[in-house]
């Protein structure tokens, strides 16, 4: 069986770095392997995942991928262009009712969460809420930066068509 501190001893150190940032704030993971760590129920968290791989993001300023949470959150189908414009690393599967966002860490996962809840209960544009994101994720840390500004909610799934 694996630790973290093993695992993260081959990891590269762009993702070496979020890991230990994620362990100093969640603690030990519930699952580890060579790939990635997982917490799972981490309120208000599905999970949190931090892979090994990582991916280049040049929005807000250029930057790495490597983090993916999950909240059990009903979004209107008909709303998902509109989401992934304002964000390209959000997903959703519908028949759990769960939106993901993969991104550079918890802080820029939150506020892409914020984010699509604005698309859902407000009238700004989506250029708005960009500028609003990189606003938020670009100054110091304050508590309101480290929490969504909603709950979540979730909906058993229907066959409506999509």
């Amino acid at each position: 069986m694996f630790d973290a501190d093993s695992v993260l001893g081959v990891w590269p150190l762009e993702t070496r770095e979020p890991a230990r940032e994620l362990l100093r704030m969640i603690g030990e993971p519930d699952e580890v392997n060579i790939h990635s760590l997982t917490w799972n129920g981490v309120e208000p968290w599905k999970y949190v995942k931090i892979y090994r791989t990582f991916s280049e993001h040049h929005f807000p300023k250029p930057h790495i991928d490597c983090v993916e949470a999950a909240l059990s959150h009903f979004i209107p189908y008909n709303t998902l262009p509109e989401i992934t414009e304002f964000h390209s690393g959000v997903s959703y599967v519908k028949t759990l009712s769960e939106v993901r966002v993969y991104c550079k860490n918890l802080r820029y996962i939150i506020e892409a969460m914020n984010g699509i809840h604005a698309i859902l209960t407000e009238s700004d544009s989506i250029d708005t809420l960009r500028v609003r994101f990189k606003k938020n994720v670009e100054e110091p840390t304050t508590s309101i930066h480290m929490k969504l500004m909603f709950l979540p909610v979730s909906q058993p799934f229907t066959d409506d068509p999509i």
